[in-house]
């Protein structure tokens, strides 16, 4: 049934459209595919991946941009060094560059994860094993992620409603549509960020770092293969069996993640030991 659920009807006004987003990524990542299968690549694989190592390095300069122009708005006499207009004008030609390098960027990441995927045999399984086809394939688009209202009872802990929002819905905003719901609808709700969503393809926020995209976005690619298995298929059934699909995408993209990342760079990752569990009573 079309329509929205009275906390939608709050939110209506910053909702994430998910037939958008489809509509105006699907087609746009296979017939960049396509080009690139016609024309060829003349990239060897050292220079994807200093492409890559470059595209993340810009992303840094990005974030310092970003901060350095907020103090300068603070300070707008010029006392943090750069004017503002220096520093805006530095920021437009480096989110030039990123987003001139960002379909191949995403396109040398979906390979190295379709690589290791791949070797672990992960394929389209049932009686056309044999041709060893990965399906679906690994699918990224790097841009600001949606975020979303959780939404619970307020007498438990216990998530009954996630709505996905616009990313550029202001800290005002959210604390607005967060009282309403309160309000009118007697619930618990918290709007928070999301590093990704398996949209396909998957929405991975570039905030990461090449190991944290890697990682999501391998995240994402599971919860994409395991809609096509039993376990995904159950996602909804309860909170159980939602916890245990993220649980699994959660181990499964560190490992795809760090062998991507060692594969890329040629440096191990050391995560913390996870700590020991607690014996059952």
């Amino acid at each position: 049934v079309l329509h929205l659920s009275p906390v939608e009807e709050l939110a209506k006004s910053h909702l994430y459209s998910l037939v958008q987003w489809e509509m105006e990524n699907f087609l746009d990542k296979w017939i960049y595919r396509a080009k690139l299968l016609l024309r060829g690549s003349s990239f060897n694989q050292q220079a994807r991946v200093d492409l890559v190592l470059e595209y993340f390095n810009l992303g840094e300069q990005e974030n310092k941009l970003e901060r350095a122009i907020q103090e300068a708005s603070k300070s707008p006499d010029g006392s943090h060094g750069k004017s503002l207009d220096a520093l805006k004008k530095e920021l437009l030609q480096v989110e030039k560059s990123l987003g001139k390098m960002r379909d191949m960027v995403e396109e040398v990441l979906e390979q190295e994860i379709d690589s290791i995927v791949s070797s672990e045999g992960l394929y389209v399984g049932g009686p056309l094993n044999f041709l060893r086809i990965l399906f679906p394939p690994v699918d990224i688009r790097i841009e600001p992620s949606p975020r979303v209202l959780v939404v619970s009872p307020r007498d438990r802990i216990e998530m009954i409603d996630g709505i996905l929002l616009e990313p550029g819905i202001t800290l005002k905003e959210m604390e607005a549509l967060e009282d309403r719901v309160f309000k009118e609808q007697n619930l618990s709700v918290l709007v928070e960020g999301t590093g990704g969503v398996a949209t396909y393809p998957a929405v991975i926020s570039p905030d990461f770092s090449l190991l944290g995209t890697l990682t999501t976005a391998a995240h994402e690619w599971l919860h994409h293969w395991f809609f096509f298995q039993p376990l995904g298929q159950h996602f909804w059934d309860s909170s159980q069996m939602t916890t245990l699909n993220e649980t699994a995408a959660t181990l499964g993209a560190r490992a795809i993640g760090d062998r991507a990342f060692t594969s890329m760079t040629g440096k191990q990752v050391v995560r913390a030991p996870e700590p020991p569990l607690e014996p059952l009573a």
